[in-house]
């Protein structure tokens, strides 16, 4: 490939990724609203505001995107639970994921009771479970000892 070929598909490319999030968005707003039963890709697009032709550049088709969606929202609370996060970013991101979008909640625990390892699901599953573990048996540390020092 020439100098000027990969230029021109770096410009193409450009938005790629600002496109990719958009789409994802659309679909998590999509699906707080209306359900997944109701989530379409020409729904998508529209409120993505792209044409279906760009959204299946992006996803094969709806499973793709559920997938991808879910993927996102693992890792939307795996960074909540993860060390780096402020005490209480934790629960604000869990709060702003879930209890805002309780169809997404519904996606999730479709998944979790369905046959097989979830592990295989979600490769993210053990680091979140730990940290999930880690956060708490810090919060109950913490309510432990303020419950003692309340009782001296």
């Amino acid at each position: 490939m020439t100098e000027a070929n990969t230029a021109a598909s770096q410009r193409r490319n450009k938005g790629f990724d600002a496109t990719h999030q958009a789409i994802i968005a659309a679909t998590v707003r999509l699906i707080s609203e209306k359900g997944v039963q109701a989530l379409s890709i020409a729904a998508v697009a529209r409120a993505a505001g792209v044409d279906r032709k760009t959204l299946y550049y992006h996803f094969a088709d709806r499973e793709a995107l559920l997938k991808t969606v879910k993927d996102w929202s693992s890792e939307q609370l795996t960074r909540g639970f993860t060390a780096k996060t402020p005490r209480a970013g934790g629960p604000r991101i869990f709060h702003g994921l879930f209890w805002r979008n309780p169809e997404l909640i519904k996606l999730w625990i479709e998944d979790f009771l369905s046959p097989g390892d979830i592990r295989t699901r979600y490769p993210q599953w053990t680091g979140w479970s730990r940290a999930w573990r880690q956060t708490w048996r810090t919060m109950t540390r913490r309510l432990t000892q303020r419950s003692i020092a309340r009782s001296c």
